[in-house]
């Protein structure tokens, strides 16, 4: 009878791209991570969708098993990337999306208020956010015409109640800190 001889299946059946969820400015990684037969080196190419995965566009440069986004803002939020894994000479494989996800607030106004002296006067906070991450919040005052700032006790959702202010509240400043789960606040 002859030697042997070993078949050798070169292939990629799978590959994933699992979403990240990163603060906002925190550079996130993806990784893809392919299913693979045989001896052929894997190449890699990174795809962007900017558009809920309706289309994707070749990254430049980014041919390696994973790819970082580099300091990411809101504006990123709900990218998506996927990866064409292709052995030597073999049919590519495209991975899966993988969602990035980017916590941050990158505004939030408070308007003035202007109320009849007893009459109540409630602050809302309109913070510009975006990721999955839920808001605090943490109300300030100040009464020394925005000098300093101090905790207000107990003030900790989207709006205020100044409880029927007199004269004596006149030119007083509210201001919000707003904060996406664990990420720096705003």
């Amino acid at each position: 009878t002859s030697t042997v001889g070993t078949l050798k299946v070169n292939s990629v059946t799978a590959a994933t791209v699992a979403g990240q969820t990163v603060c906002s400015g925190t550079d996130a990684v993806f990784t893809v991570a392919p299913t693979s037969s045989g001896s052929a080196s894997l190449t890699y190419q990174w795809l962007l969708s900017t558009n809920g995965g309706g289309s994707f566009s070749t990254i430049g440069g980014a041919s390696s098993s994973s790819y970082t986004v580099t300091a990411p803002t809101g504006t990123s939020d709900n990218y998506q990337y996927e990866c064409v894994v292709t052995p030597a000479g073999c049919t590519a494989f495209t991975s899966g999306a993988g969602t990035l996800r980017v916590n941050g607030v990158s505004a939030a106004t408070v308007a003035g208020e202007t109320v009849c002296s007893g009459t109540n006067a409630v602050f809302t906070v309109v913070p510009t956010s975006s990721g999955p991450a839920a808001l605090s919040y943490q109300w300030y005052l100040s009464t020394n015409g925005g000098g300093s700032f101090s905790l207000i006790t107990n003030a900790t959702v989207s709006s205020y109640t100044a409880t029927a202010p007199t004269n004596t509240s006149d030119n007083y400043q509210y201001e919000c800190l707003v904060t996406s789960g664990s990420c720096t606040a705003y």
